[in-house]
Parts: structure tokens; sequence; C-alpha cells
């Protein structure tokens, strides 16, 4: 297996590459920034008329309820979190679909990020590209907080998988 199959930790990437885990997060970071300032322009406008935007109600909801709308705020981060992390994932699967027959999201009791791949041919070599890129990726920070499983079925288990959501096939 290359280095260049593994993410790196944040801390070695001197070679000016940027950690894809990271440079996605921030993307969907940036895009949600830009969406944010444009509902505070429209709200500021429409506060002079009285009028309650979704802004307007989510900062009443805060002010009536903080901890309700920390929790949901927070549960709202995790989920587009997940996403992306997702979208990782299937990128790499992709990547790879020379070893990779199908990948799934599988559905799990506490929605964890549960991935089920099945190989082309499950062999040491297919399995350890696959490992390498989790390894990488439990090295970094955002690993402790979600954390990411995979499970390699055999084909003619395939159908047995409970899929949430199919990354490659």
């Amino acid at each position: 297996m290359s280095d260049s199959d593994k993410i790196k930790p944040s801390h070695e990437l001197s070679s000016g590459k940027p950690d894809p885990v990271i440079d996605l997060l921030l993307q969907a970071l940036d895009s949600r920034a830009d969406q944010l300032k444009q509902d505070i322009a429209i709200s500021q406008e429409m506060v002079k008329f009285g009028i309650d935007t979704d802004l307007v109600g989510l900062i009443k909801k805060v002010v009536d309820n903080p901890m309700y709308t920390i929790l949901e705020g927070r549960n709202s981060l995790d989920a587009h979190i997940a996403k992306v992390l997702t979208e990782v994932i299937r990128s790499f699967m992709v990547k790879h679909r020379e070893r990779v027959y199908k990948a799934f999201r599988t559905e799990t009791r506490n929605n964890d990020l549960h991935f089920s791949i099945v190989l082309h041919e499950d062999t040491f070599d297919n399995r350890d590209t696959m490992m390498a890129f989790l390894t990488g990726y439990h090295q970094t920070q955002i690993a402790e907080l979600y954390p990411v499983y995979f499970q390699f079925v055999p084909k003619e288990l395939e159908s047995k998988i409970p899929v949430n959501e199919l990354l490659l096939g």
C-alpha cells in the first residue's frame, strides 16, 4: 500500500497538501456561514416591520429555553458532520472501486458512522487498503467525537446488511 492512500494526521501535513477531512469541514462551515449572514441581513430588515423570520423565531426560542436550543443545535451539527464524513468515505470507496464491490452506511441503534464493505476479493491487501484509511482517520482529533467503524461483509451475506445509505454499488 502506498503512502498516498493514507490520510495523514494534521501535524504531518507539511507537504502543503490539505487534510481532506478538515478541508471538507471548513467548506461546509463556510457555506453555512454565508447562509447565516444572509439570514441575519433579511431578519434585520423584517424586524423593522414587526415580522419574525425563522432566525428571529430561533432567537426567541434560545431566550425562552436555552438548554433545549443548545442540545438541538448540537444534534443538527452532528448530523451535518456525519453527512460530510459519509461523503469523504464515499469518495474514498469510489477511488478504490477496483477493490470495493459495494459499500453501505449501515443502520445502527445510535446512528454511529458504521460502514459495511463488500470487497471484490476478500484479501489481506484489499482489507489493508481500507484499514489504512480508517487508521489515518482515527489519528485525527475529529475521530474522538465522531468514531467511524468499518465491517467487511462477504458477498453472500450482502442482502442481510441493514442499509441506511448505499455509498458504492
